[in-house]
């Protein structure tokens, strides 16, 4: 490999893409699980769309369950529009539990 004139060799550098707002989004309904990625990624942002019922909502840093570290919060009782950044890295996964009675919501991520 060569280097470059400030002295990085080439192969070493690796670009990603990254966007404030997330390059993904899902929209999640009432349900107990929703695994919204299964590896490493960013939790960006979500937008309530419908009320959010009477408990909030945990997003975890989890490719498949509600354990492990909470990296989002919604609050009980959001209402619609509200948007919440979280711009929180998920080393795992990202997965949001137990949103049964909660509202819908618009997650987007990277």
């Amino acid at each position: 490999m060569s280097n470059n004139k400030n002295g990085f060799s080439a192969g070493l550098i690796k670009e990603v893409l990254v966007s404030s707002g997330g390059q993904f989004t899902l929209q999640v309904t009432p349900t107990t699980l929703t695994v919204v990625k299964s590896d490493m990624g960013r939790l960006c942002r979500v937008l309530v769309t419908t009320v959010n019922g009477e408990n909030a909502v945990l997003i975890y840093d989890n490719a498949t369950t509600k354990t492990g570290t909470i990296i989002g919060y919604i609050p009980a009782g959001a209402t619609v529009g509200t948007v919440i950044d979280f711009s929180m890295p998920a080393v795992n996964g990202i997965t949001i539990a137990d949103t049964a009675s909660a509202g819908t919501f618009t997650i987007s991520y990277d």
